[in-house]
């Protein structure tokens, strides 16, 4: 039976990589004669599979190429090429990738209206990671949109490998029926479902549809064409000895925008082809440990500080405590037993003095701490989510004195206030690192950008504030009764966040912003709030109507002590009022 259960699976594999392989039954007809049409880069380069390698920068060859900046210098080392801003901005829609994308160089140009390409590359609202994911998701559903990809699986060939699979899960369930294996039915479904899970995750993931293929073909044929029309073109102007340059290669490394008659956009789409890299390493981020910043009065490179050890040192510390000890009483026995106890006894004198100097130092340092108090620029945000721990929020700022940028970890609560081009200002602790820092100023952006940016704030929030504002850290901490940490979840009618010990999953203190249509009803079986304008409470929630806003703020799965001195309903008496006084401060509407 075990040789019976073995073909039968093999036989379902060979089903699995044959319905991949074969295309659908209906697939739209391309049109092989249609011209490279209005596909843009980032959606060309998820064809190609490089769209998380060159997707954002090819867009940013392809807006410089449609004017949306101009790209001005020479590339080299100490004079990097220029993004320059235009006085008049091209009337034309941005796909949302691409909208997101100019916001981002609005708030990196600022109000001088240039930024240095590599300092394009970073300085991302919320983190790199959490701007490339929404650039990834919102360039996929274009392309879904678009037809250009589709499963790999539809549902109808998912079902059918679900379905005969049942027979290989039975085969094995009966091979293991003998009398000495114990739950055969156990394994058989255990299999049925495993492969099955492995079948649908590969199923539901995309690729290329017909027409997408058709589009990579198109475009392909264009950089091939451009291709020879330049080495013609390089070749007669060598014949006549003009010395003129093409520009309209696809492999050149010159800046993109700056080849005429739609030269530099196919140059774009080349490099999103991986058939150009020379267009987008203008674009090419500087080290790690270094950021662009401006609020110096010039664009300058500004190395971060570093508050790790140099493992050299590091090392030497963890040694010399481990080994220390050892050496310290073992070099007092020894003299002890060579008949140097009065030398012994100084030993053990001087060491008592040093531990107890440093142990003053140390109570001196905390006691009497040095402040750094000082105004910047915040330049980058950075945020790791961590497993079994607090979540880090970490904000690089300049303050425009210092040879190096601060690098400063500060509460969640702050953070989300802080994107970078935020002008700040900030008073550290040089003991312990602790940070207190205030917005004072919002990112500037160039005037010609100001409704892109515009709209693309309210494309992402809708005029709403942030839950994760209306209610700190502390604030939440002290509702589920230990440290909190939180986390922005969907909602179908706003913004909402959810807060959660860092080490348990309850209890959970929910806020949810939506925008109020009209009047408020009135809710049965409410009471109000004292002391708060239009807020009631209505059972395990506290519901506020305010600046056109309704905030439901609810607590789920507390015991009766964990919400503090008289439950959840006191808890939310003691927030509504502060969510009251911040809530009108913090919405915009266009």
């Amino acid at each position: 039976m075990f040789a019976v259960a073995a073909a039968t699976v093999a036989g379902w594999l060979l089903l699995f990589v044959v319905l991949l392989i074969l295309p659908p039954a209906s697939q739209p007809s391309p049109d092989e004669n249609a011209p490279p049409s209005a596909e843009p880069p980032a959606v060309v380069s998820l064809l190609a599979g490089r769209l998380d390698r060159d997707g954002f920068r090819v867009t940013l060859a392809d807006l410089a190429a449609r004017g949306w900046f101009r790209l001005s210098g020479t590339p080299g080392p100490a004079s990097p090429v220029m993004c320059v801003v235009p006085a008049e901005t091209p009337a034309e829609p941005l796909a949302p990738y691409e909208r997101r994308v100019m916001a981002h160089v609005a708030v990196r140009a600022g109000a001088r209206g240039e930024v240095p390409a590599p300092a394009l590359s970073d300085g991302f609202e919320g983190g790199e990671p959490a701007f490339m994911k929404a650039f990834r998701e919102e360039v996929t559903a274009d392309a879904v949109q678009r037809g250009l990809t589709r499963p790999r699986l539809s549902g109808g060939r998912i079902g059918l490998l679900w379905l005969v699979l049942l027979v290989p899960a039975g085969a094995l369930a009966l091979a293991l029926a003998g009398p000495h294996h114990y739950y055969p039915l156990a394994f058989g479904g255990g299999s049925w479902f495993g492969l099955g899970l492995v079948a649908t995750g590969v199923g539901v993931t995309r690729r290329p549809s017909a027409a997408g293929r058709a589009v990579l073909d198109r475009w392909h044929a264009a950089a091939d064409a451009a291709r020879r029309s330049a080495v013609a073109g390089a070749r007669a102007g060598a014949g006549a000895d003009t010395g003129a340059d093409t520009g309209a290669g696809t492999g050149g490394g010159g800046a993109p925008g700056r080849a005429a008659d739609g030269g530099a956009r196919l140059q774009a789409y080349a490099a999103a082809l991986g058939r150009a890299p020379g267009v987008t390493a203008v674009f090419a981020a500087a080290e790690k440990n270094v950021v662009w910043s401006s609020y110096r009065g010039s664009w300058q490179r500004l190395p971060i500080e570093s508050n790790a050890w140099p493992w050299p040192r590091a090392i030497a510390f963890m040694l010399a405590i481990i080994f220390g000890p050892i050496a310290f009483f073992g070099g007092v026995i020894y003299l002890f037993v060579a008949n140097l106890g009065w030398l012994a006894v100084r030993v053990i004198g001087l060491a008592v003095s040093a531990a107890l100097v440093g142990v003053a130092v140390l109570a001196a340092r905390k006691l009497a701490p040095r402040f750094a108090e000082f105004d910047g620029q915040v330049i980058r945000q950075t945020f790791t989510e961590n497993d079994e721990g607090p979540d880090e929020y970490r904000v690089v700022v300049d303050d425009g004195v210092r040879a190096t940028a601060w690098d400063l970890q500060v509460p969640g609560g702050a953070w989300r206030l802080l994107k970078p081009g935020t002008f700040v200002r900030a008073r550290v602790n040089l003991y312990n690192r602790e940070v207190s820092i205030h917005p004072v100023e919002p990112p500037a952006v160039p005037r010609p950008l100001a409704e892109v940016a515009a709209e693309q704030e309210r494309a992402l929030t809708g005029g709403l504030p942030d839950p994760g504002v209306l209610v700190t850290a502390d604030e939440a901490g002290a509702v589920v009764g230990r440290q909190a940490r939180g986390k922005h979840v969907a909602s179908p009618v706003g913004r909402a966040m959810i807060w959660q010990p860092a080490a348990a999953a309850r209890p959970i203190l929910r806020i949810e912003v939506r925008t109020a249509d009209g009047q408020p009803e009135e809710m049965p079986y409410t009471r109000p709030v004292p002391g708060v304008a239009d807020g009631y409470l209505a059972g395990q929630s506290a519901v506020l109507y305010a600046a056109r806003c309704t905030v439901t703020v609810s607590i789920h799965g507390a015991e009766p002590a964990e919400s503090g001195p008289g439950g959840e309903e006191a808890a939310l008496i003691r927030l509504l009022p502060l969510v009251a006084g911040r809530l009108p401060g913090l919405v915009t509407r266009p």
